[in-house]
């Protein structure tokens, strides 16, 4: 029994050795630099242009750049930040995601949102509404 138990071991910690391969990382800060500059052109041609719609901006040659970077090293924090901001942006840039966002705001009211949760009444904001808004609320509550 203690025979087994010992090779067990053993065979867990070789498997960990095994399995745990040294991963080095590229040195990508000059891709991500030229990633950097291919964004900040993209936000210079949309300062001194005024484009019709977000469709006719282009985030795309960005966005490729920082995820050619991630893919050399995924850990590259600046890799990871423009990769995800571009893609946030290219995601705004959807016709189908605005016209979602559009439809959603009709149903939604700020006021209707108000009323129902009981923030609202006749008008008048409760002093629930103000405890929660308020910066300093006890100055709008009625003392008793």
């Amino acid at each position: 029994m203690q025979k087994n138990k010992l090779s067990f071991i053993l065979i867990s910690i070789l498997l960990l050795v095994i399995g745990c391969e040294e991963t080095t990382h590229v040195d990508v800060s000059e891709d991500v630099q030229v990633a950097d500059q291919a964004l900040e052109d993209v936000f210079e041609a949309l300062y001194s242009t005024d484009p019709e719609s977000v469709e006719d901006i282009d985030f795309t040659s960005a966005n490729e750049l920082y995820n050619e970077a991630l893919s050399q090293n995924p850990d590259d924090p600046g890799a990871n930040f423009g990769a995800g901001m571009t893609g946030l942006l290219i995601v705004t840039q959807d016709s189908e995601f605005n016209q979602a966002l559009e439809d959603w705001s009709e149903y939604v009211d700020e006021e209707d949102f108000l009323i129902q949760t009981g923030l609202l009444q006749n008008g008048h904001f409760t002093n629930a509404c103000i405890v929660l808004f308020a910066k300093s609320p006890t100055r709008f509550i009625p003392q008793s």
